[in-house]
C-alpha cells in the first residue's frame, strides 16, 4: 500500500472517520453493493452515500462502507470536496483534487477515486436533471 495513503488512513482511524455515518431523511441516498466501481476484493464491499441538500447545494455528505483503506481515504475526501457544491458541480468533480490533497497517484487509490466519482455521478444524475 502507498505510504501516503496508509498514513492518511491511520489519521482517519484516530479521528474515527469523521464523515462516516448515516443522514436520516437524506435528500439523496446512493448505494452500491459488490459493484465493480467500488470493488474491494473479498471484503463483501458495499458503499452507501448520503447527501443533504439545502438551496440546491450539498450541505453535508456521509457514508457507510465496508472497503479497503484506499476507499476509506477516497470517500472521506469526497465528502469534503462536494460540500457546498451544486449537484452539477459535484458531477463535474475530477480526480485531480484527490491527487493534489494526498500527493499520491497510487494505482489502487486512483481506481477507488474513479469508482467513487462514477458512483456519485450515476447516483445524482436524476436529481441534477431536476435542478436544471
Amino acid at each position: 500500500m502507498d505510504q501516503t495513503i496508509l498514513q492518511l488512513y491511520r489519521d482517519l482511524l484516530k479521528k474515527n472517520f469523521p464523515h462516516s455515518g448515516e443522514i436520516k431523511d437524506a435528500s439523496i441516498f446512493i448505494e452500491a453493493v459488490n459493484q465493480p466501481m467500488i470493488d474491494c476484493g473479498q471484503t463483501g464491499s458495499y458503499m452507501q452515500l448520503y447527501l443533504q441538500l439545502e438551496d440546491q447545494r450539498i450541505t453535508e455528505m456521509k457514508y457507510l462502507c465496508v472497503c479497503e483503506p484506499e476507499a476509506n481515504v477516497a470517500v472521506e475526501l469526497l465528502c469534503e470536496l462536494v460540500k457546498g457544491k451544486t449537484l452539477a458541480e459535484a458531477q463535474g468533480l475530477t480526480e485531480e483534487p484527490f491527487y493534489q490533497i494526498t500527493g499520491s497517484r497510487d494505482e489502487k487509490f486512483s481506481r477507488k477515486v474513479q469508482g467513487l466519482l462514477a458512483l456519485l455521478r450515476e447516483g445524482i444524475a436524476p436529481h441534477a436533471a431536476k435542478q436544471n
